[in-house]
């Protein structure tokens, strides 16, 4: 079970996925934020001349650097990582064989909720530079 586990979080959080909003934490208090986080707020649209639409940045709006883009992937990926485990302990709740891993389960949520607020502090304090 132990490697299953692992396994999952390897996968979860090595998947390749497009940067985007990773939505707000389900409790208040548990998780920054994310619109305090500029790379999270959508530029406006605008369209070009041809009637394609091109994102555009206005002001002192540049565009996310590989580091933001980065991390961006790994809240995606963290979150979609909680998920499962929240998935694999409802269904394992109440069975006996499965109460270490559920256990660990539940201390692997906790570490990446950790680690997701590490980053998005990360990520605060190099937008305010």
């Amino acid at each position: 079970m132990r490697l299953i586990l692992g396994t999952l979080s390897l996968v979860c959080l090595s998947s390749c996925a497009s940067a985007g909003p990773v939505p707000a934490a389900a409790e208040p208090g548990a998780g920054a934020n994310r619109e305090d986080i500029p790379a999270f707020r959508h530029p406006p649209v605008r369209l070009k001349q041809n009637g394609e639409a091109a994102a555009t940045r206005g002001g002192d709006r540049s565009k996310p650097d590989a580091a933001t883009v980065s991390d961006l992937k790994f809240l995606k990926n963290a979150q979609h990582a909680i998920d499962l485990y929240n998935e694999f302990i409802k269904r394992a709740n109440g069975d006996e064989s499965y109460t270490d891993a559920v256990t660990e389960a539940r201390e692997r949520i906790t570490e990446l909720e950790e680690t997701m607020r590490f980053v998005e502090a990360g990520m605060r304090e190099r937008a305010a530079k």
